[in-house]
């Protein structure tokens, strides 16, 4: 049985758990045993699960060597922290400042919901404005203050997530700028997405999500860190133009494209396959169940190559090939 762990709420947002939601559903629709906890739900009472995936970013280092201790075998997503005792680290997203790499690293591992790949497409709406299920830094409300002149005499659509505590002052500029506000409890941001012709947000999900469907982006980054993973993910002038990003209460304008026109998408991301390949995985993990692992982290040096794990007991070497 598999335990999916993941996190929610301030600084998190919904990401984390909207895509395990999905990888959960696919699971489950392959005839595996599934649970979904958030980090806060969870206890040790965990002895009905054999492998647990985290993706819930850093999570406590104690906490995972606990779980190893107590024979679970682990995976993590996009957890830069890969020294901790995960037995297959996946990163499905760009990222630096990593000890050593991923067994698996790449879009190739990126969970989307294939939903989108029913979603009729329009161009309805000339903009879509969406910073996710939190937007923490309010940048929704810095687009429609500092760009009004670009947004003017365009079909203009605000989308807010349910952790959003902007509301209310959004309403408040409808007076000075001309848009539509789409609540998260009443709209699909993915058809939202689909009938809509530049997406303005942050770097993220939604980025290959629009570019999956066809969309330009147009990026106001959250901050320097995602700037620099937005110039790694080499997405730029594939679709997706940075206007710039926040660096503490500073925002640094990089750029600003004369019209919305400015680029197509070109990017190929097979969503279908890449929930095969995460069952694929999920299952020859399940092959090590009897396996004990716990011993060989006590003292333990760890190499880390695709598709390979090799742990290091003094003298002693135990590897898992994927």
């Amino acid at each position: 049985m598999v335990l999916l762990l993941t996190r929610k709420g301030k600084g998190f947002g919904l990401g984390h758990l909207k895509r395990m939601e999905v990888l959960r559903n696919f699971l489950l629709s392959k005839g595996i045993k599934v649970d979904l906890l958030l980090l806060e739900e969870f206890t040790y009472e965990v002895r009905n699960y054999d492998v647990i995936l985290t993706d819930a970013r850093e999570i406590d280092e104690e906490l995972v060597r606990n779980l190893v201790r107590s024979g679970k075998i682990l995976i993590s997503l996009d957890d830069i922290e890969t020294y901790k005792p995960y037995v297959v680290s996946v990163f499905s997203l760009p990222h630096f400042g990593v000890c050593w790499g991923a067994n698996f690293d790449g879009i190739d591992y990126l969970i989307l919901n294939p939903y989108l790949l029913e979603v009729e497409k329009s161009r309805d709406i000339d903009i879509l404005i969406t910073f996710g299920g939190e937007d923490p830094n309010n940048l929704t409300m810095f687009v429609l203050k500092n760009f009004s002149e670009f947004l003017r005499n365009k079909r203009v659509g605000v989308y807010v997530g349910e952790l959003f505590k902007y509301t209310d002052y959004l309403k408040e500029l409808k007076s000075f700028v001309s848009f539509e506000i789409f609540e998260s409890r009443y709209f699909n941001i993915h058809k939202l997405i689909g009938c809509s012709d530049v997406i303005i947000t942050s770097f993220g999900i939604t980025v290959y999500e629009a570019l999956v469907l066809g969309k330009k982006v147009l990026l106001f980054n959250n901050s320097e860190y995602h700037h620099n993973i937005t110039l790694m993910s080499g997405l730029i002038g594939k679709g997706v133009f940075e206007v710039g990003y926040l660096d503490k209460k500073r925002f640094v304008f990089l750029n600003f494209p004369e019209n919305i026109d400015f680029s197509i998408p070109t990017i190929n991301i097979d969503v279908s396959r890449n929930l095969d390949r995460w069952y694929s995985l999920v299952i020859r993990v399940l092959g090590l169940k009897g396996v004990d692992i716990s011993k060989f982290w006590d003292s333990v040096v760890v190499s880390r190559s695709q598709n390979i794990t090799v742990f290091n007991v003094g003298s002693n070497e135990f590897e898992l090939c994927f």
